[in-house]
């Protein structure tokens, strides 16, 4: 579990040095931090863990849970907190993803999937609200390539919210949109 990536073999012997940093040519120590490295044409981002506000996650899991239930790891739906390194983690997947195409500015609360379709060709956007007290308000997508059109979809309204498409200074897309309940799709097309 993360930091013991590549620390093991498939028997579970340790290895003196982490095998993944080795083969990626990476000097790394259990006490190292998170790094970055390109791999042929590809691209490598390594974070040892995600670390929750009340202690490391693996201390959290509750062991008579785990042992109740073949599938349960131990953290009921109210007990899982935003981790503190998340904004590490984010920049680190922007990385080594090369930047992604999308940047949704939303409250944690909210869950963003980005898909691409192929007929007819467009990017959905699929946003799924978790605050179960709160809708969302007003928030903005940007887009990292010129786009003509956005269009919202929603079951949670009879009106669907118009989305007001603007530039901003760096000529990226903006997309802004009124807000949202619990589940919202953005249909972005060139």
């Amino acid at each position: 579990m993360g930091a013991n990536t590549g620390r093991y073999d498939q028997f579970r012997r340790l290895h003196r040095k982490n095998a993944l940093a080795l083969r990626l040519g990476v000097e790394w120590t259990e006490n190292s931090s998170a790094f970055t490295v390109r791999a042929g044409k590809g691209r490598v981002a390594f974070l040892p863990y995600l670390q929750s506000p009340e202690g490391m996650p693996a201390d959290l899991i509750k062991p008579e849970r785990v042992e109740a239930h073949d599938y349960f790891y131990g953290l009921l739906a109210g007990e899982w907190r935003l981790p503190v390194n998340a904004g590490e983690m984010l920049q680190l997947l922007d990385w080594a993803a090369g930047g992604y195409r999308f940047d949704a500015l939303v409250p944690s609360t909210v869950v963003v999937e980005f898909a691409r379709q192929k007929k007819p060709a467009r990017y959905l956007i699929h946003l799924v609200n978790f605050d179960l007290e709160r809708d969302v308000g007003p928030f903005e997508i940007r887009c990292r390539f010129n786009a003509d059109r956005a269009q919202a979809f929603t079951p949670d309204a009879v009106k669907l919210p118009k989305v007001l498409i603007t530039r901003d200074k760096a000529g990226a897309t903006v997309f802004r949109i009124p807000g949202f309940h619990r589940y919202l799709i953005v249909a972005v097309s060139k």
